[in-house]
């Protein structure tokens, strides 16, 4: 477990675990998150995105045969702060299980403009993005504006499983009303809400099929990433409403007639 506690990322203090000795980041994000770096926890950590493409990076990383994606599974930040970053605070492609705690975010609107309607707005800026099959992300008493789900990447030039189990306990939206979750390749259906008031908008598959056949013919189609055509076994994980009450029912009663 790589666990990090207490630190502030930002332009000036960026931090990629698999980039030594400096350990920077591409300059792309204050924080990278690769899949080897998993388990991982984030403790009363603060990703100032600033005026950076995006403020937290997570993303997958190869094994050692340098063909078989590594995506990042089993993440937890407990009281941790996200803040601007020009298209997001917090960006996620691939990878799954993933818990935030008490978690804030910030846009003082220095980088980007903020959400306010699901159903009108189509930029792809957001305060928290999850994109090519991310899955079991939980907020838990969370403080954000607006998520973003399983918008087109380069790894959408296959068909992959849709983005899926989002849920929100206790959240709310800083800027007041609902929180705003906005959607193209992802599972309406399991994105679910406890004492959380959303405001949700999954786009049509007809929608969202035009969208990603535009940019897999017009936009961004590179195609010489390592393990970027493969889907891993556990990117077809299952996922389960954490707000479903289970009742165990009642044990079987069997007459039996007693025999002279």
């Amino acid at each position: 477990m790589n666990t990090y506690s207490n630190q502030t990322y930002d332009v000036n203090h960026t931090y990629n675990p698999d980039n030594p000795p400096t350990y920077a980041t591409d300059g792309q994000s204050v924080f990278t998150l690769n899949g080897d770096n998993c388990p991982a926890t984030f403790e009363s950590c603060t990703f100032d995105g600033g005026t950076v493409h995006w403020g937290f990076k997570s993303t997958a990383s190869l094994e050692a045969n340098g063909c078989t994606p590594l995506v990042t599974n089993t993440v937890v930040f407990n009281n941790c702060t996200f803040k601007d970053g020009i298209e997001r605070a917090y960006d996620q492609v691939r990878g799954g299980n993933v818990i935030f705690n008490n978690c804030k975010w910030v846009n003082t609107g220095v980088a980007r403009k903020r959400v306010t309607n699901a159903f009108t707005d189509l930029s792809q800026m957001c305060d928290a993005g999850f994109k090519a099959g991310v899955w079991n992300v939980e907020f838990n008493y969370c403080q954000i504006n607006d998520v973003l789900l399983g918008d087109y990447t380069i790894y959408d030039q296959i068909v992959r499983p849709k983005t899926r189990g989002i849920s929100f306990n206790n959240c709310t939206n800083p800027n007041g009303g609902p929180i705003f979750v906005r959607g193209w390749y992802a599972d309406a259906t399991t994105i679910w809400s406890k004492n959380t008031s959303l405001s949700t908008n999954i786009h049509p598959e007809a929608a969202t099929y035009a969208y990603f056949q535009y940019n897999i013919h017009f936009g961004d189609n590179r195609k010489n990433i390592p393990g970027e055509f493969v889907i891993t076994p556990v990117e077809y994980s299952t996922v389960t409403n954490p707000f479903a009450t289970q009742v165990t029912p009642p044990a079987s009663h069997v007459s039996v007639a007693s025999q002279a």
